[in-house]
């Protein structure tokens, strides 16, 4: 091992070289490929035990988010969008087409989706929605009964499916979330219709980390 060792093929059709080590040195490198082998085989099962715990998260939330929050569940409206029915999205209504989407490949166009919430009461609510963003960012907007925008923020994907945005409503009354393309942009998005605005009193499960 380390050793340098010059050789002289005794003609250009040689194709075939086998060079033969001691056997300390072949139990070792057998020794280190099982080790190699191994440790791969352990990543790989950590692999599928993570997607098969995340695709049973994504089902848990599925089956009980409808149902949880049904009294504060509200179903979009949309411009320029199409409908399409989705496995794995929430459908608790049971609608043919559970999702809206859009998909624009260039910026300027009005794509949008909206949710009215009646009867929200003041104070910090969760805006629970399901989303795919295909890589572009939503503007998320909120507005009082009287058309004032009271919040605004441009939001980015991310791993997650299932997305909160914690919401401050400055007084009861009814409210009125968009969803749309950031101005100037190209904007592509799938969202689930089903879409909940939820008191803070009454959030005893949270299925989404918040936006930040």
């Amino acid at each position: 091992v380390g050793e340098t060792v010059e050789l002289t093929l005794p003609e250009l059709e040689t194709v075939r070289l086998i060079l033969l080590a001691p056997e300390a040195v072949m139990a070792d490198l057998t020794r280190r490929h099982a080790l190699a082998r191994a440790v791969q085989a352990e990543a790989v099962l950590r692999g599928l035990q993570y997607d098969l715990a995340a695709a049973a998260r994504h089902q848990d939330i599925l089956r009980r988010l409808g149902p949880h929050y049904r009294p504060f569940m509200t179903l979009a409206e949309s411009s320029g969008a199409y409908g399409l029915k989705a496995a794995d999205w929430l459908n608790p209504q049971g609608d043919e087409n559970n999702c809206i989407e859009w998909y624009e490949a260039a910026a300027g166009a009005e794509r949008w989706a909206r949710w009215h919430f009646k009867g929200a009461r003041a104070g910090r609510n969760y805006f629970i929605f399901q989303w795919h963003p295909f890589g572009r960012p939503l503007l998320v907007s909120l507005f009082s009964a009287a058309g004032e925008e009271v919040f605004r923020r441009e939001i980015a994907g991310s791993d997650q499916n299932f997305y909160r945005v914690d919401l401050d409503l400055p007084a009861d009354g009814d409210y009125v979330i968009t969803m749309r393309g950031v101005e100037g942009t190209q904007t592509n998005a799938r969202l689930a219709k089903a879409a909940f605005l939820v008191p803070a009193d009454k959030a005893d499960w949270l299925p989404a980390r918040p936006v930040r």
